[in-house]
């Protein structure tokens, strides 16, 4: 765990010309994607944290009409490999852009100003599979100061409301609903309306319904960010290593460590907690993306100053493994 401002950050967007079929059919998966870096990370902090290595962690969250799974496949110094499957078993997803960050704890010399906007996105009811809920307008605290469109990382979450019926919900961003009213009102540039805010669209992808939030962070680069946007921000990230007991479960005897079964069927879900490395001063916001080879969508449960429950359930129709880097960013280190 570190400030923002000692960690390497990179971020930016891919578009994705292929289309995914239905879910479930020939062709619902795009696998392989590279994306390079652009400045490469340098060397990790030696040393073992918490008894697992430090490592890139990368978040991705699909722009999608359609839900679409994001799974990174593999990262290292200069870049990463990611796959998108497609959830929805009654149509094709095309016109997909993909936003994503990367972060590792280690400082560089002479890094980009950044802009950064947290939002905590209040939860909505889902009635069942595929069924939609809108987060229209979402406004930024301050407007981003300038171009480019920043990208926008989103994960669901259950706002510290304990409960079972948060169902897995995929959420995508866009521009802020109704935008032309608030041109007409002056409120907002159309070239440069999207740094007001934006909008969210989830869909539950899950058997069951129930209510289900969002966390979100925009990030941007930019010379005359707000100094306050990043200067008291905290970043701690890891895997599913970080897991507690992970070390128990990933024995020889165990086999692979969290195995969950098809889509739908009982066992499709895992849960497990993860402590940070040091507190925060308040519950941060937690990130996570899929990791190796199975489609879970993740869910950041009872989040507190400590650590979070991370919620995982699988999209796909055969069983797989959850794995998943997480990025937690909240305000300042706390006490403990």
């Amino acid at each position: 765990m570190q400030p923002l401002s000692a960690t390497t950050v990179r971020f930016g967007t891919v578009t994705i010309p292929d289309v995914l079929r239905a879910s479930n059919t020939t062709g619902d998966w795009k696998q392989h994607v590279a994306v390079s870096f652009g400045a490469p990370f340098g060397a990790a902090i030696p040393g073992i944290p918490k008894d697992v290595a430090q490592g890139i962690n990368v978040i991705l969250t699909p722009r999608s009409q359609v839900p679409v799974v994001a799974v990174v496949e593999s990262v290292n110094a200069i870049g990463f490999r990611f796959a998108l499957r497609n959830a929805d078993p009654n149509q094709d997803a095309n016109g997909i852009i993909v936003d994503w960050l990367a972060v590792l704890g280690v400082s560089e010399p002479a890094p980009p100003p950044l802009d950064v906007r947290l939002s905590i996105l209040q939860p909505k009811p889902f009635s069942g599979f595929l069924d939609e809920a809108l987060w229209p307008r979402i406004w930024f605290s301050t407007p981003f100061a300038s171009a480019p469109t920043p990208v926008v990382l989103l994960t669901a979450n259950n706002l510290n409301v304990p409960s079972e019926d948060n169902p897995a919900v995929v959420a995508h961003a866009g521009a802020l609903v109704l935008v032309d009213h608030l041109v007409a009102k002056g409120i907002a540039d159309p070239p440069t309306g999207a740094a007001f805010g934006f909008g969210v669209r989830g869909v539950n992808v899950d058997s069951v319904g129930g209510n289900t939030g969002v966390y979100a962070a925009a990030f941007a680069t930019s010379a005359n960010a707000p100094p306050a946007s990043t200067s008291t921000l905290w970043v701690d990230s890891g895997t599913e290593t970080n897991a507690d007991g992970f070390a128990l479960v990933s024995d020889p005897l165990f086999g692979v460590p969290f195995s969950v079964s098809p889509g739908g069927q009982r066992g499709d879900w895992v849960s497990v907690d993860v402590y940070f490395d040091r507190p925060f001063s308040t519950p941060p916001l937690v990130f996570a993306t899929a990791r190796g080879h199975t489609p879970v969508v993740p869910i950041a449960r009872n989040v507190t100053t400590h650590g979070f429950t991370m919620a995982l359930r699988n999209t796909d129709s055969v069983p797989g493994h959850a794995a998943f880097h997480w990025v937690a960013i909240g305000c300042a280190q706390g006490c403990g």
